[in-house]
């Protein structure tokens, strides 16, 4: 058996497995590579090494005291606010994920107006469905007495009344409209500046207010107006008829609304007012409205680029939004105009055969094709112009006979064929 002599210059720490070669301090170690596990070797290995202890593991920071939750805030209830608590618990019920995390805190803790801060500036709360996460936010102001919050929740029930995806699910119509009045009412009484819903149902012909009530709605809307709010001036005139000795004539209060703040400008009141101007006959309005209305009644400009789809050189321009606000004062703006420039405002505004306006509508349609024609634009330009004309009168036909297309069908080629 050979026999290895190793000699020991510097101290090397022992290893896990004593059976390895070792040194120890102080001379040399004989072994064998027989002889690897000996317990004299294990010994003497352990005496010799130099190995510090492992430093103990850094103490743990101490843990954080959690914050403190702000202790809730309670909104005392009386008779005059029950029914907006009552509200709140019923919408949250029916929307239980509708407050967002937040929120949370402010819907514990806020009152009155200070509840609207975390709503973001220009939200409609017409918008429907895509407001409904402040909903909460504005029961909560109203419920500790915010006119602006009482409002923003009556406006809410208004719009659910008339959008596509309202706010508030699976309510008639009655019941929307009569929250909407609740919720105003309220409004009126905590702020005289949130009570322009109030006026505008208590000058409304489907009431029957009292004089107080209508002297009181009147004064509201004027103060409005004065301060260049154009939708109190408008709601003015639309009530002039009705209360004629209190209010005076529609005209002037519509075209304070058309020019509030100045020179007139994109205001959909003065849809209402150049019409009023047109309508007297007199030569000094007719040329008055068709200075409001030539860059107003411009529907290729870039003011009206997310009114629009479509395009004004092939016929398929159309202006939803744009019919709706301005559709009745352009449409007899392009009365005034030579056939070039009438042709894309009648274009634009020749859609929805099947509203109230449907007949007036389809004679704006068939004045744009006869100019299209006139003014020789392709066949593809009229086609387009068909097309749509005689789909709209095709769904109010069917609108008209519980949606069977038997009868329709007929109708249809009949209007592709003979034009509307």
């Amino acid at each position: 058996m050979e026999v290895e002599r190793v000699e020991s210059r510097r101290v090397i720490p022992c290893q896990s497995d004593p059976g390895t070669t070792s040194l120890y301090r102080g001379g040399p170690l004989w072994h064998t590579d027989g002889m690897r596990r000996l317990p004299i070797l294990t010994l003497l290995c352990l005496l010799a090494c130099d190995d510090e202890p492992a430093p103990a593991p850094p103490p743990s920071p101490p843990e954080e005291p959690e914050p403190e939750r702000t202790p809730d805030v309670e909104i005392p209830v009386d008779d005059d606010n029950r029914f907006v608590k009552t509200d709140l618990e019923a919408f949250l019920e029916a929307y239980p994920d509708v407050v967002r995390a937040s929120d949370e805190e402010a819907m514990r803790i806020c009152t009155g107006d200070a509840c609207l801060e975390s709503v973001p500036d220009g939200v409609d709360p017409f918008d429907g469905e895509g407001v409904r996460y402040l909903v909460p936010l504005w029961y909560r102001a109203c419920l500790s007495e915010s006119g602006a919050g009482c409002q923003a929740i009556a406006q809410a029930y208004n719009g659910s009344a008339v959008v596509d995806r309202p706010v508030f699910e699976d309510m008639t119509r009655e019941v929307l409209d009569e929250k909407t009045r609740q919720y105003a009412v309220r409004a009126c009484e905590l702020s005289d500046d949130h009570c322009r819903m109030w006026a505008s149902m208590t000058l409304s012909e489907s009431e029957d207010p009292s004089q107080e009530d209508v002297a009181r709605a009147i004064e509201r809307l004027r103060a409005e107006c004065d301060a260049d709010i154009a939708h109190g001036c408008a709601i003015l005139g639309r009530a002039a008829d009705d209360h004629p000795e209190e209010i005076g004539t529609a005209r002037e209060w519509y075209e304070k609304a058309c020019t509030h703040g100045g020179e007139p400008k994109e205001s959909r009141y003065c849809d209402e007012y150049t019409r009023i101007l047109f309508e007297t006959g007199r030569r000094a309005d007719r040329e008055e409205a068709i200075r409001i209305l030539t860059p107003i009644c411009d529907v290729t400009s870039d003011q009206y680029a997310d009114m629009c789809e479509g395009s004004a050189e092939d016929g398929t321009l159309q202006c939803d939004r744009f019919r709706l606000r301005f559709g009745k004062s352009c449409r007899a703006y392009a009365e005034t105009q030579p056939p070039e420039r009438a042709l894309p405002i009648l274009t634009a505004i020749c859609d929805d055969l099947a509203t109230e306006e449907g007949d007036e509508n389809a004679a704006t349609c068939r004045r744009a094709i006869r100019l299209a024609r006139q003014t020789g634009q392709d066949d593809a330009y009229v086609q387009n112009l068909l097309t749509r004309v005689c789909d709209a009168i095709e769904m109010r036909c069917l609108l008209d006979n519980d949606m069977e297309s038997a009868p329709c069908d007929p109708v249809r080629a009949r209007c592709m064929e003979e034009g509307p």
